[in-house]
């Protein structure tokens, strides 16, 4: 089976593969686990931070600064930056897979997965190294057991064509939400 994607995936799309992606130890350890949208909760967490850090700084001017009050600006403060530069690489990552302007091939046959873009880069992940395919609201992953780490993503309008294929070619593999 040969899925040739042409044409960009959705903005959410995207981004649901970078949080699998970000997640992928989580899941291992628990497949049908809740994938978490980190992009909201670290804008969340930096809200959060940055709220409690204007409070404490007006604490410590209204009543005056002390050691522990300095020591939890500067913490509030690194706490923000860290989230800050955590959340502009998972914006990049997401970015960077927006903007390729290649297409990409998906073979699927008894052997596994082939994924490639012209001129690029190749994977290629067997059925025995994939530790399952999980269906989530956008896409359809591959989550490999071999290499940590390594993802590979269908928006999910390609769902009933490729768990198709798994069930009537008899694949040994745990499909999850299909």
């Amino acid at each position: 089976m040969k899925i040739e994607v042409n044409e960009k995936g959705s903005r959410e799309f995207y981004r649901e593969v970078v949080n699998v992606t970000s997640q992928y130890q989580k899941l291992i350890k628990k497949p049908e686990g809740k994938i978490n949208d980190n992009f909201r909760l670290l804008k969340g967490y930096i809200l959060l931070c940055a709220i409690v850090l204007v409070i404490i700084t007006a604490m410590g001017i209204a009543w005056g600064m002390d050691g522990l009050t300095t020591a939890a600006i500067v913490l509030l403060v690194a706490a923000i930056a860290m989230s800050g530069v955590l959340l502009y690489r998972l914006m990049r990552m997401c970015d960077s897979l927006m903007n390729d302007p290649r297409s990409s091939v998906f073979t699927i046959d008894e052997k596994g997965i082939d994924f490639s873009k012209p001129e690029a880069e190749q994977i290629r992940i067997a059925w025995d190294h994939v530790a399952f395919v999980r269906v989530f609201d956008h896409s359809v992953c591959f989550v490999s057991k071999g290499v940590p780490g390594l993802v590979l993503a269908l928006e999910k309008r390609w769902q009933s064509e490729v768990l198709a294929y798994i069930r009537d070619n008899h694949i040994a593999v745990t499909v999850i939400g299909g």
